[in-house]
């Protein structure tokens, strides 16, 4: 294979030191990219000033808090506080930029780090990560940087370390481990001048497009899964599409670039498994895993990852992709008023932001109406102009949630069903949310009262995912029974235009006379508050105090509502029929080393919430629950709505769950029992999530398998029908009138959701 000019090594190493840089073909004016430079040669000053700058490699650390030479999660941090040395010495602009004692010792650090942490000599210990892919990625960026000022020996005895740690990939390396890993190959080959190397990785990069059947990768219905049963599109999955981008754009016009049919595949990935989860700038925290319980890796940090990957993407794709992606980056970034994408951008990024944001031919994406289900993953989503709402749920399948490496400590309830409601207030879930949110009290959640599961296991049950009509709409449903708990229940949501709808049926607690006195109640919501938390609530029409401390057990309430804490951010709750609504305000503090035992942060944070939950008692036998939210509406409109609302509960027991809104004239069903159920004009023979929408002589139905077990679903609609205008190839209509009757195949759907249409008459 040539490696001659075009396609030199030296052409390609100093793409990758301008793609790390940003290049010197920037307006020094431009105070955004000014305040990167600022910001980077700040970091690299703090770093400098820390690091013991004599001794040569006799000294006995490069910095005092990394002196621990059996600990292999310093060898990434020490390559990585060297990285942040070397990008401010070559990045034009700041004020490290080619500082001559800088690149004296930044050279002189790595000379010791491969004398005494990092050399073929060296027997592993500690975690393989740091080994094969965190040491590595940052050591081939500080050789990237710094090849015109090391001595040939450093370069070539330092690219040896590297190959000699990671020599190739091994066939079970999935996911982002495996992007990780041909990136540090391709690197190292391109400095190191092995075309071998660079095309090896290349090979092994292929491996990662394909959609999964099982374990770690994407699947077709968009969900990423990550250590064999974790929802991991905002963890592994945010880095892996953005080293995809990087190593995307390095290789490209190259020997060794991605086909087309494979860049046409990660923009299918950007539709289908980030865009409907990023809201305003921030990825949605349930499918972060245990990324949320790092302080710096917060929703819009990761969200903001996502769209630098964007903006790299977007110079690849197709031209309609790349158009619809550049829009996507375009919206996100004018409206995450909360964290400004400059503050964490790397240079090269911010020139790419910028050229998109100062195009005025690429107009803004408008807020999508959308619903998707993640089956493969048990989430849904359901996006709305204003609003995004998500729900986290486990089962026999997905584990309920990861906590390893002392990291996600008090995960306990995050897949019990919990809900997330994305509005204006985007620090709603960033500004220290998961440290001081009583986590045995999340939204959504079912539970018994201060319980904490087990992390990383699997429930028992099947029943998890639900159903799409037309993008647009969807029901979520789940059988809960939380690992090593007496818990059971059957919960649902069914998701609308201005509500969501949640039922909760069969809640009980299993008969064991060890375990008796189980107090379960429902978390309606557990919203945090503006800074002194006197947010306004109202419960019917009577303003309750604005006190912390505040709490009370309201009767028969039949609505309630909660004033954000920006403009655009208020909250309404209606009681189908009244309910008993407990109501506490509180303030509580806590520390990110609570819930992260790497993080060595300041004292304990403190945020003022709003919690409202129905208590089921002890032991119940056969609880339920209903409620609507109203993302958005005023205390009028939660009033008005309760007063006549649109949707009416059709069914909530054990046999199914049904709603029916009345001016969308939209029936959604889950059915739990195994002989199936019949719910008003619908029959359903199994398990099933199921929705129909009658329109203007048309009735479109779908219906999924959550269980992911039926062989064939059957369905009847008591409606006449002339003719099928539309169905898809795993369904079979078998009768059109009197009554319209249908099988579905859903054997291996893995719960997709399958629709037919029908003309009335």
């Amino acid at each position: 294979m040539t490696t001659e000019p075009p396609f030199d090594f030296e052409r390609l190493r100093d793409k990758w030191h301008r793609m790390l840089t940003g290049g010197t073909d920037w307006d020094l004016a431009d105070p955004d990219l000014t305040g990167i430079a600022a910001r980077i040669a700040a970091s690299a000053s703090a770093v400098w000033e820390a690091m013991r700058r004599t001794g040569g490699r006799g000294r006995r650390c490069l910095w005092d808090d990394l002196a621990d030479p059996g600990n292999s999660a310093e060898l990434t941090a020490n390559y990585g506080r060297i990285r942040s040395m070397a990008l401010a010495c070559r990045t034009f602009g700041s004020p490290l930029y080619r500082d001559e004692r800088l690149e004296e010792d930044i050279a002189s650090a790595l000379e010791w780090m491969h004398a005494n942490r990092y050399n073929p000599e060296r027997t592993r210990y500690g975690n393989w990560w740091d080994w094969d892919i965190g040491a590595p990625l940052a050591l081939n960026d500080c050789l990237a940087l710094m090849h015109d000022r090391l001595p040939a020996g450093t370069l070539s005895e330092s690219v040896g370390a590297v190959v000699h740690f990671k020599p190739g990939v091994p066939p079970n390396s999935t996911g982002a481990n495996r992007v990780w890993e041909c990136t540090v190959m391709a690197v190292s080959g391109i400095l190191g001048r092995n075309a071998a190397r660079i095309a090896e990785a290349r090979r092994e990069l292929s491996a990662v497009f394909p959609y999964a059947e099982d374990g770690d990768g994407f699947y077709a219905d968009g969900s990423f899964i990550q250590h064999g049963h974790f929802a991991y599109t905002g963890g592994y999955g945010q880095s892996l599409i953005h080293d995809l981008a990087n190593l995307t754009e390095l290789l490209h016009d190259t020997p060794w670039q991605l086909s087309e049919a494979e860049r046409e595949r990660v923009c299918r990935w950007f539709r289908d498994a980030y865009e409907p989860l990023v809201f305003r700038g921030a990825m949605m925290d349930m499918t972060m895993g245990r990324v949320i319980s790092r302080r710096h890796s917060q929703n819009h940090d990761i969200g903001h990852i996502v769209i630098r990957a964007a903006i790299r993407l977007s110079r690849f794709a197709p031209p309609a992709e790349a158009e619809a992606i550049r829009r996507a980056v375009k919206a996100w970034i004018r409206s995450d008023t909360y964290r400004d994408f400059y503050s964490g951008a790397s240079m090269s990024d911010a020139i790419g932001a910028k050229a998109i944001l100062n195009d005025e031919r690429i107009p803004p994406r408008g807020e999508p109406s959308l619903h998707k289900t993640y089956a493969r993953m048990a989430r849904s989503v359901h996006l709305r102009p204003g609003y995004a709402f998500g729900v986290s749920m486990h089962s026999c399948r997905i584990a309920n949630y990861e906590s390893i490496n002392g990291e996600n400590l008090r995960g306990w309830h995050t897949s019990d069903g919990m809900t997330y409601l994305y509005d204006a207030d985007l620090g709603q879930y960033a500004d220290a949310y998961w440290p001081t949110v009583d986590s045995c009290r999340l939204p959504g959640t079912t539970v018994v009262r201060g319980s904490r599961a087990e992390p990383n296991r699997l429930g028992d049950k099947p029943w998890a995912g639900g159903v799409e009509l037309l993008g647009r709409y969807g029901a979520a449903g789940m059988a809960l029974h939380p690992p090593g708990q007496p818990l059971r229940g059957l919960k649902s949501w069914f998701m609308f235009d201005r509500e969501i709808v949640a039922l909760g049926s069969g809640i009980a607690v299993d008969a064991d006379g060890a375990t008796g006195g189980q107090p379960v109640e429902t978390i309606v919501d557990n919203r945090k508050l503006g800074r002194g938390g006197t947010n306004r609530l109202t419960v019917d029409g009577i303003v309750k105090p604005g006190a912390i401390g505040w709490s009370e057990t309201m009767e028969g309430v039949r609505w309630i509502h909660l004033e954000g804490s920006v403009p655009g951010s208020d909250v309404g709750y209606v009681f189908p029929g009244g309910a008993d609504v407990c109501g506490l305000r509180e303030e509580r503090s806590g520390s990110w080393s609570e819930i992260n035992r790497f993080d060595k942060g300041p004292a304990p944070c403190a945020r003022s919430y709003l919690t409202l939950w129905f208590d089921h008692g002890d032991d119940p036998a056969d609880a339920s629950y209903a409620y609507v939210l109203l993302p958005n509406a005023s205390a009028e409109e939660a009033s008005r709505y309760a007063a006549d609302p649109e949707i009416a509960v059709l069914e909530n027991s054990t046999q199914a769950h049904a709603v029916r809104h009345a001016k969308l004239n939209i029936t959604g069903i889950n059915v739990w029992a195994g002989s199936g159920a019949q719910v008003g004009d619908v029959k359903v023979d199994g398990p099933a999530s199921f929705m129909m929408i009658e329109n203007e002589g048309r009735l479109e139905a779908a219906a999924a398998d959550p269980t992911f077990r039926s062989g064939a679903l059957r369905v009847e609609i008591a409606r006449a029908a002339a003719r099928v205008l539309h169905r898809d190839a795993a369904v079979t209509v078998t009768q059109l009138r009197p009554t319209i009757r249908m099988t579905i195949d859903v054997r291996g759907a893995s719960g997709r959701s399958f629709r037919a249409a029908f003309e009335l008459g």
